[in-house]
């Protein structure tokens, strides 16, 4: 089995395994311009812990509140986030209740608000919430991870003009990327991905 087929087992989305193409898995670590890609991978392939998965999501939440998009009279996203590091320093069944609850309630916000930047915002901080809440569940909490990686960039090309939307979009995920590399060597990726390609997907 190869990456690209070790992808498609792991039921990776169509654009990510389009980039892919041929690359070999230094070259895909080193150069992939998403973050969301890169935090799925983390939790698919077991390369980083639950906690460093759920502290990622938490500093990218961090990262966009202070965007300024939402009123200032509205608490829902940062109280999300700080029930998301509630319950990370200490997951209680106390905390993760409270930290569903407060996703839930960022999430509601960001439904109904009409401001498309400040609904961003919020359905950050309620995925790093719900990623926080679900540290558990393996099968839920990479994908919710991932979410808040890619909610963080359409934020932040919100912040930016229409005309440098996108390259917002690319500049926050690089900066991403660029933290999480920085805190996990090829290394690990290799013998968790190498480890999964033995095991057969």
């Amino acid at each position: 089995m190869n990456l690209q087929e070790l992808l498609r087992n792991k039921r990776a989305c169509s654009g990510a395994r389009e980039w892919l193409g041929e690359k070999d898995l230094r070259e895909a670590w080193e150069t992939c311009p998403r973050a969301d890609w890169l935090i799925w991978a983390l939790g698919k392939f077991a390369i980083a812990d639950n906690r460093q998965i759920v502290e990622f999501a938490i500093s990218f939440a961090r990262g966009v509140l202070g965007l300024g998009f939402v009123p200032e009279d509205e608490h829902r996203p940062r109280l999300a986030v700080e029930a998301a590091e509630c319950c990370i320093a200490e997951p209680s069944r106390e905390n993760i209740s409270a930290a569903y609850a407060a996703a839930d309630a960022a999430s509601a916000y960001a439904d109904d608000v009409a401001d498309a930047a400040s609904a961003y915002v919020a359905y950050v901080a309620a995925n790093a919430a719900y990623v926080a809440a679900s540290a558990t569940d393996a099968a839920a909490y990479p994908s919710f991870a991932a979410y808040v990686a890619a909610d963080a960039a359409d934020a932040a090309a919100y912040a930016a003009s229409a005309t440098d939307a996108a390259d917002a979009r690319a500049a926050k995920h690089a900066e991403m990327c660029a933290t999480i590399r920085d805190a996990i060597q090829f290394r690990q990726v290799s013998t968790c991905v190498a480890h999964t390609l033995k095991k057969g997907a």
